[in-house]
């Protein structure tokens, strides 16, 4: 087969007219408008993007400083509040711890001079029944009276253990007192919270 020729169309010249127009006429001259829409996309540099997203997290930034100071500030305001309510309760509790102290004190005081007034009486008594004995001109007589003071020490002696023991319960009652109303506000502010 013969082999084809390429046939390349040939550019055909139209003649261009060429028309003067007075500048005059040109200005005053309208232009057709051509309805057209054109869309520009916003074209965000790297640079204006960087900037942004700086801008971005420094605001989050300044938000989480001003967040963090004002929870700061109400976290030391609570624990200032809170050592200044303990200093004011451990003062109260150390004031009542001395008040108990003291009417410790009071009544072991009272509770020793009990007893030695008590044992200051049983020489005394012992000592006269002793004279007594030394007195005594028959042995039946003897008998009677150390029967006799025996019974007496004897009464004596529980009535002073009664005593003691009622003087021992004051003394426990009123030392725990204070203490007792510490621990009943102490549990009242503790549980006070916890029922709400």
């Amino acid at each position: 087969m013969p082999a084809k020729k390429k046939v390349t169309p040939k550019a055909v010249k139209t003649p261009v007219k060429v028309v003067k127009i007075p500048a005059k006429a040109a200005k005053s001259a309208v232009t057709p408008k051509v309805a057209q829409t054109v869309t520009t996309p916003t074209v965000t540099t790297p640079t204006a993007a960087s900037h942004q997203a700086v801008e971005a997290v420094t605001k989050g930034y300044d938000d989480a400083v001003a967040a963090t100071k004002v929870n700061v500030a109400k976290a030391s305001e609570a624990a200032v509040k809170g050592y200044d309510e303990a200093k004011v309760e451990g003062q109260v509790t150390f004031d009542a711890v001395t008040r108990a102290s003291a009417v410790f004190t009071k009544g072991v005081e009272a509770f020793g001079q009990e007893v030695i007034a008590y044992a200051q009486s049983s020489v005394a008594q012992n000592v006269e029944a002793v004279k007594a004995l030394t007195t005594a001109k028959t042995f039946k007589d003897a008998i009677e009276l150390q029967t006799g003071f025996a019974r007496t020490s004897f009464d004596r002696f529980l009535a002073e253990s009664a005593k003691l023991s009622e003087l021992s319960v004051k003394v426990a009652t009123e030392t725990v007192a204070p203490l007792q109303d510490r621990a009943s506000v102490a549990a009242k502010k503790i549980w006070k919270p916890l029922a709400a």
